[in-house]
Parts: C-alpha cells; sequence; structure tokens
C-alpha cells in the first residue's frame, strides 16, 4: 500500500509539473494599463514637434516586448535558475568592459567601443534573474542578516557600484530599486531592509 501511495504521488507530481500555471489577470491588466498609460503619455507629448513618428516606434517596441513576455511566460522557472549564474557573469563582465572601452556620450560612459551596446540595459534584467534564483536557493535564511542581505547587498552593491562609474545616476538608481523589489518580494526582513535605506539613502544624494 505505501509503494502504491508513494507511486500515486509521484504521479501527482509529475501532472502538477506538466499543467501550465494559472495567469495572474490582475497583474496582467495593471500591466496591460501603464503601457496604454505610457503611449497616451508618449503621443500627447510628441504629436506636436514629431507627429506619430515616436509614437508608431514606440508601439513597435512595445509589441516586441509583448512578443518577449509572452515567450518567456512559458519557459520554465527552473532554466532560469540554471542561467543565474552565467547572466551575471557576463553582466558584470560587461559593465566592466564599458569603463575599459567604452565611449563617453551626454556625461557618461554607458555604451561599447561601436556605441551600439549598453550593458546597463542588460543588467536589469540579468540582476532580477540572479537575485531571484540566489533568493530562491537561500530559502528561509533571506531573512537572516549573515546569510541574507549581507550577501544581498555585495552583489547589489557590486553591480550598482560598476553602473555608477559609469556616471548614469538614473540607471544606478533603477538598479537598486530592482533588486531590493525582487529580494523584498522573496522575503527580505523589512526592518533590515528599512535599516539598508536609511543608511544607505544619503550615500546617494
Amino acid at each position: 500500500d505505501d509503494t502504491k501511495q508513494a507511486a500515486a504521488r509521484r504521479r501527482a507530481g509529475s501532472a502538477g509539473e506538466k499543467s501550465p500555471s494559472k495567469l495572474d489577470f490582475q497583474l496582467i491588466a495593471a500591466i496591460i494599463t501603464m503601457l496604454l498609460l505610457g503611449l497616451f503619455m508618449v503621443f500627447s507629448a510628441s504629436f506636436p514637434s514629431t507627429g506619430t513618428t515616436i509614437f508608431l516606434k514606440q508601439v513597435r517596441l512595445v509589441a516586441l516586448g509583448v512578443a518577449a513576455c509572452i515567450v518567456v511566460t512559458v519557459i520554465p522557472y527552473t532554466w532560469w535558475q540554471k542561467l543565474a549564474l552565467p547572466v551575471m557573469l557576463v553582466t558584470l563582465f560587461g559593465l566592466a568592459a564599458v569603463l575599459v572601452v567604452g565611449v563617453a556620450r551626454h556625461g557618461g560612459i554607458r555604451h561599447l567601443s561601436n556605441g551600439s551596446g549598453q550593458p546597463s540595459e542588460i543588467a536589469k534584467i540579468g540582476l532580477a534573474i540572479y537575485v531571484a534564483a540566489w533568493a530562491a536557493v537561500r530559502g528561509k535564511k533571506l531573512a537572516t542578516l549573515s546569510d541574507g542581505l549581507a550577501p544581498f547587498l555585495f552583489i547589489l552593491g557590486a553591480v550598482a557600484s560598476l553602473i555608477a562609474l559609469e556616471r548614469s545616476f538614473s540607471v544606478t538608481i533603477i538598479i537598486l530599486v530592482i533588486g531590493l523589489t525582487v529580494y523584498f518580494v522573496a522575503g527580505g526582513n523589512v526592518k533590515q531592509i528599512s535599516g539598508a535605506l536609511l543608511i544607505g539613502a544619503p550615500l546617494l544624494l
């Protein structure tokens, strides 16, 4: 009997892994609302001077982003976990390369030598993937200072510091917000996060 029950549990587990996850329609509605609001703001701001040129370009980018989002949703999360470390290493290498062979534009060094690549944009995705995978491995230890906040701040600080050296303050803030958001959602201690913000905020001024 125990053997049959164990086999039944394995079959149920396998079926659960193969079945598609339920969609979060509230989240989808919020994203669609923000996209439409953003498109409206772009249209209203650019139409008097450039007509629909910038607006149509933004519409194409939104369509590309939605297509990419659909593709990502069907990829198993375990695949992203396996790619987390390589993605982070590539991110750090790209950010460091900009400081060595980057091209200065608009007061900052954000592009690679040919001017076509901007690693700080890749860092936004790379950091989110890595922190999410790292937090999943930590589990309940994430709420502790030694195994949670301290190593997280080291990871976040490494990425944010490289971007700050590129003199890109706005992207540095975005990176910090992305990292802290993922860490909080994963189960980070609210008091520890608040303390880190109180200590770190003056350093950004």
